[in-house]
């Protein structure tokens, strides 16, 4: 695929992106926003596209954050996880749980059990035996199943292949990145960047996924869900 230099002069990045999407994360301000979020405890400096739909299986520190232009619910909104792209029949298993409805009552649900945001200072560990070898990554949008909008709601996976409407509703980018020990945000005090299980590598390459959770796309804005992938140096015991 044809790559094309993007210059982000905001950050000072250079980003190279694959060309043919009608808008990327960097058009729609959603790169900006994340890598802003992620920046207390993480320094990015370049970013490539990632020409794949499957990463490796292994151990990862995961940051993440539903919608952040929208005021955050209790709970997350999407559900979020992976799946074994090459090993077994595609069991799927839920990293971030989301919204849920009463099964007698479409309209009224309750908030997701797991936060809204994982950001910025301490991620969650991710340990995915590497016994799966490929695995891929997918999102639901729970939109309410009222009846009302019913082609909105939707189940994506990295791979499109594996979307119903055919469509990449994933943009991923491979980055690199150093890990800072030091984690400082406005209005607090300075507290050490971490991962609740694991150890991330001081430095090395990580995965950003940006996600369009509306069915055929609407507004391709890619911030719906945003994940960060840390590769994990050592298990804590």
């Amino acid at each position: 695929m044809h790559k094309e230099t993007w210059g982000l002069a905001l950050l000072g990045l250079i980003v190279l992106m694959g060309s043919g999407q009608p808008l990327t994360p960097e058009d729609t301000g959603a790169f900006q926003t994340f890598i802003a979020l992620l920046e207390p405890c993480l320094e990015i400096t370049v970013v490539i596209s990632y020409e794949k739909c499957t990463f490796p299986a292994g151990n990862y520190c995961l940051f993440y954050t539903n919608d952040p232009t929208i005021p955050p619910e209790p709970g997350s909104y999407h559900s979020f996880g992976w799946y074994s792209e090459e090993v077994g029949c595609g069991a799927l298993y839920t990293l971030v749980r989301g919204r849920h409805y009463d099964r007698c009552d479409p309209t009224k649900f309750l908030p997701g059990p797991d936060p809204w945001a994982v950001l910025p200072c301490e991620g969650w560990g991710l340990v995915i035996p590497e016994a799966f070898k490929k695995i891929g990554f997918w999102l639901n949008n729970p939109n309410p199943p009222t009846g009302v909008h019913s082609d909105a709601a939707g189940h994506y996976f990295t791979c499109s292949s594996r979307n119903w409407d055919g469509l990449p509703h994933a943009f991923i980018c491979e980055a690199a990145y150093k890990w800072k020990e030091i984690c400082e945000v406005p209005g607090g005090g300075p507290i050490k960047c971490g991962c609740d299980c694991c150890v991330p590598a001081p430095k090395g390459l990580m995965y950003l996924i940006f996600w369009e959770d509306w069915c055929k796309g609407e507004d391709w804005d890619w911030n719906d869900f945003m994940v960060a992938l840390i590769p994990c140096r050592v298990l804590l015991p």
